[in-house]
């Protein structure tokens, strides 16, 4: 298996499990580390700045701006998750899973900024299951405990939530150290980050390579997944204005959709946005189309949506066709 492979796969199993049950926590503990959190960037994104923040991760294509927990009736909390880094650009992971255990070190890792408190029942399974460290942005000396993980995993874990005036750090590390290098060092780079964009603003400076591009039309993408039914949307768009997008797939054959309504919520992501119509922000997000099999092909209209921030009309963006299959257990 690649280590492409590896890093998505990481999140449908082992620690991730966390994610998705309620359990008391049975892990080993193996030790507590202090980990330095005394910068007070995050808590100067507050009021106007926190609009500025929010456009920034929108447009920069090393953030996936997403809402945590969404399901047909639970609203989720608006998050920006860290996308991976691949050969070929930047990609969504499962849940924000980050892993490759051919390594000697970082094992697996997650990097979110919460940019709104919890909304009922939308809490990440950590949370959920109280099995977590907090610390406050300003504090020298978080304690953050780490535990031998679960289900025969390989190294040591922790999960460390910052609380900061309006917005929230969490960081996931699984790593063959118990000495928590990466959640430092994710601290301390993302200080960096955003104190670089309180002193320049939304400058194109700031974005990473693969943020933006210059086009006349929107672009879709729609390259297999790892499973049959199972495929990555990615490209550029430019609604002009705040707001979010999702996908919905329909079979042409037929006109049914076959995207069930909880995977098309897994589509959601909020874009950048300019007011010069050839500037294209960079999206990405997983399809799991369901009406179908492995067995057999169809042709199929993968409709790319947005809707305004403002609560106008929403509308269609863009769309791409191809064969695909059905996804199954």
């Amino acid at each position: 298996m690649s280590v492409v492979a590896l890093m998505l796969f990481a999140g449908c199993c082992g620690s991730v499990v966390s994610d998705v049950l309620d359990y008391k926590d049975a892990r080993e503990k193996t030790g507590t580390v202090t980990i330095d959190a005394s910068d007070t960037t995050l808590n100067t994104f507050t009021g106007d700045k926190k609009e500025l923040l929010l456009r920034y991760l929108c447009s920069s294509a090393e953030w996936r701006v997403t809402r945590f927990g969404e399901t047909p009736t639970i609203e989720g909390t608006i998050v920006a998750l860290r996308r991976a880094k691949g050969e070929d650009g930047w990609f969504t992971t499962l849940h924000g899973y980050i892993a490759d255990f051919t390594k000697d070190t970082l094992l697996q890792s997650r990097v979110m900024l919460r940019l709104e408190p919890y909304k009922p029942r939308s809490e990440d399974g950590w949370i959920r299951s109280d099995l977590y460290d907090k610390g406050s942005v300003g504090d020298d000396a978080v304690e953050l405990n780490v535990y031998k993980p679960e289900y025969d995993q390989p190294g040591i874990e922790s999960y460390l939530v910052l609380e900061g005036e309006g917005t929230w750090l969490e960081i996931y590390e699984q790593a063959k150290s118990s000495d928590r290098a990466f959640t430092q060092r994710v601290i301390d780079e993302i200080n960096e980050e955003l104190g670089q964009l309180m002193e320049k603003g939304l400058s194109p400076s700031l974005l990473p390579p693969g943020s933006a591009i210059i086009a006349d039309t929107n672009q879709i993408i729609i390259d297999d997944g790892l499973q049959p039914g199972i495929y990555n949307a990615h490209g550029y768009v430019n609604p002009g204005k705040p707001g979010w997008i999702y996908f919905k797939v329909f079979n042409t054959q037929t006109g049914v959709e076959v995207m069930y309504e909880m995977e098309q919520k897994r589509t959601i992501e909020y874009v950048g946005w300019s007011s010069n119509p050839k500037e294209k922000f960079f999206f990405d997000c997983e399809a799991w189309c369901k009406e179908g099999d492995w067995e057999h092909e169809y042709p199929a209209r993968f409709e790319l949506w947005f809707v305004p921030e403002d609560g106008s009309t929403k509308r269609l963006l863009a769309t791409s066709e191809r064969r695909i299959y059905g996804w199954e257990r």
